[in-house]
Parts: structure tokens; C-alpha cells; sequence
């Protein structure tokens, strides 16, 4: 079950897992907001723990692959 805390404001916040800090602490990785659908987050949460991570997975693979092209 993931950590979670409360805010002030009634939010429910989920912290990241130890590996996912680790990545965030080596500087490696970029904090941004992105609008997704809803069952697509539903779905990737259902996988557990980590699926930030696994999105990141997903979409460095699409690019592997050349499905999405930079610049």
C-alpha cells in the first residue's frame, strides 16, 4: 500500500516509493504538470506502486520504438 498524507486543504498526496525518490534525487528526472485520462491514470495505478515510473517507461519506449520523434 503506498504512503500517503493529508494536506490542509483535504488532498490526499501520494509520496513516492524509495526507488522513485532515488531517481528524483540524482537530479536525473524533471518535476511537471501533465493532463492525462483519467481511465489511463486509473489503469496505471491499478498496476501498483510505481506507476509514475512505468508511464515514464511507457513513454521512453514509444520513442525508442519512433512512434514519437523529438523536435
Amino acid at each position: 500500500m503506498p504512503k500517503t498524507i493529508k494536506t490542509r486543504s483535504g488532498r490526499v498526496l501520494v509520496l513516492p516509493t524509495l526507488a522513485e525518490d532515488a531517481t528524483i534525487a540524482n537530479g536525473t528526472k524533471r518535476q511537471i504538470t501533465l493532463r492525462l485520462d483519467a481511465d489511463l491514470i486509473d489503469t496505471f495505478k491499478a498496476s501498483g506502486d510505481g506507476w509514475q515510473t512505468r508511464i515514464n517507461a511507457v513513454l521512453r519506449d514509444a520513442v525508442a520504438h519512433g512512434l514519437v520523434k523529438a523536435g
